[in-house]
């Protein structure tokens, strides 16, 4: 777990690759992880790639910044397995096309976010939202005791909490929205 506040500064370093992906236990411990990312990689974030993973107990804060797609405050991308996310915030602003505050891309898998916050902005305006910005048709995402607190700054995001468009669904249970344009 962190035992100390840690600013990337300018480090590009993220945990996680498609043929590697990050599993295990993540403990923030009530900590904030600042980056500056700027890119052209999709998936940019913190944690890139995962597959079965727990991340609690974070806060992110920072720029999240690609050309490419799929980009996040804290998941990139979301593989086969188990993905939970708890007790953390994301208060990054994030540009990126089909980007999300928490995670990026769901692919097959079943995450779920719970007592988490999203205070950060997005303002790309391609098929974004403030928890999860793109899932495909085998994803289901459980979002859960989460609040929405998006900066006014953000522009054209697709969904309050989670695009669906591709077919993935969102269950949505005793979480809010407040405040931002939609």
């Amino acid at each position: 777990f962190m035992t100390a506040d840690v600013n990337l500064g300018n480090n590009q370093t993220m945990v996680g690759t498609s043929t590697s992906p990050y599993s295990g236990i993540f403990d923030g411990n009530g900590k904030t992880l600042t980056v500056n990312y700027n890119g052209k990689s999709e998936k940019t974030a913190p944690f890139s790639y995962v597959n079965g993973v727990t991340i609690k107990n974070l806060k992110v804060a920072g720029t999240v910044q690609s050309s490419a797609n799929h980009s996040s405050g804290l998941v990139g991308d979301a593989g086969s397995s188990a993905l939970t996310i708890s007790n953390c915030e994301v208060a990054a602003t994030i540009y990126s096309n089909y980007s999300g505050g928490f995670i990026g891309h769901g692919e097959t898998s079943k995450p779920t976010i719970m007592n988490s916050i999203f205070s950060g902005a997005i303002l790309e305006n391609t098929y974004s939202a403030c928890f999860v910005g793109w899932e495909e048709s085998g994803c289901s995402i459980s979002i859960k005791n989460c609040l929405a607190l998006q900066s006014s700054s953000s522009v054209n995001v697709t969904s309050t909490f989670a695009c669906t468009k591709n077919g993935g669904s969102a269950t949505i249970e005793n979480s809010y929205f407040c405040g931002g344009r939609f």
